[in-house]
């Protein structure tokens, strides 16, 4: 055998070296040709931000990626806890998508995604605003499905690609607005796979539309969305100053109110005015109407318990505007919770902290009503357990996300063992947020004092919590005659100093020896830069104590002061002397208390033109509001129209006058208990101007306890609606519905009981369901022109002992409504029970279970179209009731007309509730559940 010197073994290495050097060149050169695509697409010919142009980290990231894919042939298929969603993309659609990216991953294709009943046409796009969604091989896609076949009750939806090593930063933010009840899309994490290949975890978020607001319930309605951030940014936005809350045209809808003009928009530009008016006391007391300050509440706590500083002056603003009562409420969207480029080491700033850094928000922290909505909000948090239930949901996801991104080869950052130490970190990060919130919300009182004076005490309150209340305790009993005011000092922006007194008499309860003020009085506050903040406009609050001078007439001072932090009574200190100080521009640093005095009508009352009553309001007996052309009256505060059966009380169009009034509207829960007995209400319409909306001639809109008995609503016109709830809790009874011009009776997101009442020759409806939850028991539904009730858009109704008769339809249900009904009579009806699938929205059509129940004369008795369903039981029909797939029929017949046959049976033998609707039947009164006649078919 021949000896191979080193030679030979040099040549035999050098002919075989390709085996090694082919697959690296192979490798590196498809690794530098990715890298440099990636570079050149993203950050020379598209870039969407300002950053440093850099080819280092798309080549770490290509040569992480490549390491990757090769160590997963080593390893077996990944199993995923994970909720899964399969799309899939025909080839040729998928190099739609990719073939001029990012322009042309903006465009839909056909896809196909997996329901739970199999596979849908979808339409299927890329999204996002920055390269993190769509430069990297985990891209994020938008998912729009056909109107019949929403997904999970969704019409579009997001499959985000997490855009940084924390993994859930959107996500977790998400799930924290929605445990604090704030208006947003759904989110969940999910695994998504392309084509059957495992893209990995990614986050579902619902896209905002008017399925939001319908699943949150609330009206439909216009949503703004403010975005002046990369491919939304104007040309040359950059050389003026970048400021959505400059100009109105900025912003565009994603929702719209089809009450008004498409392009109408008003609400912002009452806004925009507002943040920019040089009038900030007028400014502040309007910006306090126009806002739901309790939501802005919740969503500025939201803010500093997610540290998010991801909502500024240029992007991710969303705004949803309520006509119904007239408020602007946030809308929580991208929050970025949590942002490592946002923390700060506790040892040099707080962990908590109030998120002020634009215009907008240092105007909200200058209004008393939001500073005391926001100290509320935080308050209920923390002292309700929410945070500790949020922090173990937290934990719990966060193992899950670890133990999933081990297989996830899509993972941005590659390298797992990095991502959850990052996950580590954000988790102990949100930790400390929380526990540095519950540590500021401790309420201690060490920093309030109080001193006399010669009219009373000057308070002094310091730190950083508002005053719930104050008592002051007297050696003995005291006379008191009702006069107490609180008295303080402001300085406006131009450094004015401007005295204020409120007379806070009506918010004092006296006991004895105790006068107690039931009144929220905030510390004082300013702005200072916060140093520890990369951002230019980044504030902090700076406390200091705020002074308020109380007056009272008591002859006697007060042996001792006690205030109410919102923990309980605490004894203050009192020292000899306090100084006054003057508050840093706050508006309504003590909320001046809702008047108490009743306004009393009698007699004839003439009203034109409009009226809003912001006082408690009694209409004695027999009074006549003559109403002129156009006159509406708007009440905030209670009323209590009791009249009698001699002595009505009439609400009537006024003799000289030969066009309608416009409406009488109960708003807010200033009005809540308002009680209208034995009056009429005639000729009416309804009130719509650029912010508000009245439909109906009787109108309550955000009102609870509301109740109507032994009245009359008669001749409504021109509006949709003759009454109107919406957002209310109300009860009708023994009232009559007269000739109304269209719908007599509406019923939106409330829940409303009717009993004993009758409706008479409606122009449409009788009663129209949206959203709602009625109970309707021994009434009359005569000569409507579409439907004695309709239950629509997600609605329960119970009816027991109803009569409906000459109706084009008696009942109808649909869009996932449910109606449960026993002892109706449905007489000369063209059609008497109908059940179907009308809105998109809505997942399911209707369901109706009759039960113990007469049809007769009716032209057509039963119609249940696709996706609803009517079940019979016990009942008379004079003509066969056939069964089919959709409509079952038990014990029904034209034997007896009015004894049961299965007496005492509510169901057919082996049928039960299933759990829905036994659900259902526990949202209603029992007491008209009591009513049902098992052994009577039809209505008394």
């Amino acid at each position: 055998m021949k000896h191979l010197t080193f030679r030979d073994w040099a040549k035999k290495i050098v002919l075989w070296s390709w085996l090694v050097t082919l697959p690296i060149v192979v490798i590196g050169g498809y690794t530098l040709h990715q890298t440099w695509k990636r570079f050149d697409t993203f950050d020379v010919r598209y870039t969407t931000h300002r950053m440093s142009i850099q080819l280092r980290p798309y080549l770490e990231y290509q040569i992480a990626s490549v390491k990757r894919k090769i160590g997963s042939v080593f390893t077996s298929e990944a199993e995923t806890e994970l909720p899964i969603i399969q799309l899939s993309i025909e080839r040729r659609a998928f190099a739609t998508l990719e073939k001029h990216m990012p322009q042309s991953g903006f465009e839909y294709v056909k896809g196909t995604l997996m329901y739970e009943d199999g596979p849908r046409t979808v339409k299927v796009r890329y999204r996002g605003d920055t390269d993190y969604h769509w430069a990297f091989l985990k891209k994020s896609f938008r998912v729009k499905t056909k109107k019949d076949d929403l997904f999970q009750g969704m019409r579009a939806f997001n499959l985000m690609a997490p855009k940084f090593p924390e993994q859930m930063n959107n996500y977790l933010g998400y799930k924290l607005a929605e445990q604090m009840g704030l208006l947003g899309p759904t989110s969940s994490l999910v695994r998504v796979f392309v084509n059957g290949q495992d893209r990995g975890v990614h986050v579902l978020v619902e896209q905002l539309e008017e399925l939001t607001l319908r699943r949150n319930a609330k009206m439909p309605g216009d949503i703004y969305r403010g975005e002046l951030f990369a491919k939304d940014r104007y040309r040359g936005i950059d050389e003026l100053e970048p400021n959505l809350f400059k100009h109105v045209g900025y912003w565009d809808k994603i929702s719209i109110n089809n009450h008004y003009p498409d392009a109408s928009m008003k609400p912002m530009e009452a806004l925009i005015r507002l943040v920019q008016s040089p009038d900030r006391a007028q400014a502040q007391a309007e910006l306090s109407e126009l806002l739901d300050m309790e939501a802005w509440g919740v969503y500025s706590a939201y803010e500093s318990l997610v540290l998010t500083f991801h909502v500024d002056d240029v992007h991710n603003w969303r705004l949803y505007y309520d006509p119904w009562t007239q408020k602007l409420v946030p809308v929580v969207w991208d929050p970025v919770g949590w942002h490592g480029v946002l923390r700060r080491a506790a040892a040099k700033e707080p962990a908590f902290m109030p998120v002020i850094h634009t215009d907008f928000r240092k105007m909200l922290f200058k209004n008393g009503d939001f500073l005391r909505a926001r100290e509320a909000a935080l308050s209920e948090y923390f002292d309700s357990g929410k945070a500790d239930r949020f922090l173990a949901m937290k934990d719990r996801d966060s193992a899950t996300v670890k133990s999933e991104i081990e297989t996830d080869l899509y993972l941005r950052p590659q390298d797992p063992e990095f991502v959850r130490m990052n996950i580590d970190r954000f988790s102990a990060y949100i930790d400390a947020v929380f526990a540095d919130g519950m540590r500021q919300n401790e309420k201690t009182g060490d920093h309030i004092t109080y001193a006399d004076t010669p009219e009373g005490i000057r308070l002094s309150v310091g730190g950083a919590h508002s005053v719930k209340g104050v008592m002051l305790k007297f050696a003995g009993d005291i006379s008191w005659t009702r006069e107490l005011s609180v008295a303080y000092q402001t300085r406006n922006r131009d450094g004015k100093t401007r005295a204020h007194r409120v007379d806070m008499g009506s918010a004092v309860q006296m006991s004895g020896s105790e006068l107690t003020l039931n009144a929220v009085m905030v510390p004082n506050s300013s702005f200072v830069t916060n140093p520890y903040m990369d951002r230019k406009a980044a504030q902090k609050l700076e406390y200091s104590p705020g002074v308020y001078d109380i007056a009272f007439d008591v002859e006697q001072m007060p042996a001792s002061v006690w205030v109410d932090l919102g923990a309980g009574w605490k004894r203050i200190d009192r020292v000899a002397q306090l100084a006054p100080r003057t508050f840093d521009d706050i508006f309504e640093p003590i909320e001046s208390p809702r008047s108490t005095e009743t306004l009393v009508w009698r007699g004839i009352k003439k009203i034109s033109g409009v009226h809003t009553i912001e006082r408690p309001l009694i209409i004695e007996p027999g009074t006549v509001v003559d109403l002129a052309a156009g006159a509406s009256i708007i009440f905030k505060n209670q009323v209590t129209a009791l009249g009698t059966k001699e002595r009505p009380i009439n609400f009537r169009r006024a003799a000289s006058s030969n066009e309608p009034w416009g409406a009488i509207g109960l708003l807010g829960e200033g009005a809540n208990g308002s009680i209208f007995s034995h009056c009429s209400f005639t000729g009416g319409s309804g009130y719509k101007g650029d912010l508000f909306e009245y439909s109906g001639m009787f109108s309550a809109h955000d009102v609870k306890d509301l109740v109507v008995e032994d009245c009359e609503f008669a001749d409504g016109t021109v509006v949709d609606d003759m009454v109107h709830l919406v957002y209310a809790t109300a009860e009708f009874n023994r009232t009559v519905f007269r000739n109304s011009f269209s719908d007599a009776f509406d019923i939106d997101i409330s829940e409303a009981k009717i009993s004993e009442s009758s409706f008479e020759k409606s122009g449409n409806d009788a009663v129209d369901l949206m959203s709602s939850v009625a109970t309707i028991d021994r009434t009359q539904f005569v000569d409507s022109g579409d439907k004695g009730v309709s239950v629509g858009e997600g609605s329960f109704l119970l009816g027991v002992n109803n009569t409906l008769k000459n109706n084009e339809i008696g009942v109808q249900s649909k869009d996932g409504s449910n109606a449960i009904l026993y002892n109706q009579s449905f007489v000369g009806n063209r059609q008497a029970l109908h059940a179907y699938k009308k809105n998109w929205r809505y997942g399911a059509g209707g369901e109706i279970l009759l039960f113990k129940s007469r049809l007769a004369e009716n032209d057509k008795n039963i119609t249940a179209e696709r996706k609803s369903n009517i079940v019979v039981f016990d009942s008379y029909a004079d003509t066969p009731v056939d069964a089919t797939k959709r409509v079952s029929a038990f014990a029904v017949d034209d034997d007896s007309d009015s004894d049961a046959k299965h007496a005492g049976s509510q169901l057919p033998d082996g049928m039960r509730l299933n759990q829905r609707n036994n659900s259902i039947m526990q949202r209603f009164d029992p007491a008209v559940l009591q009513m049902r006649d098992l052994d009577r078919r039809g209505a008394m």
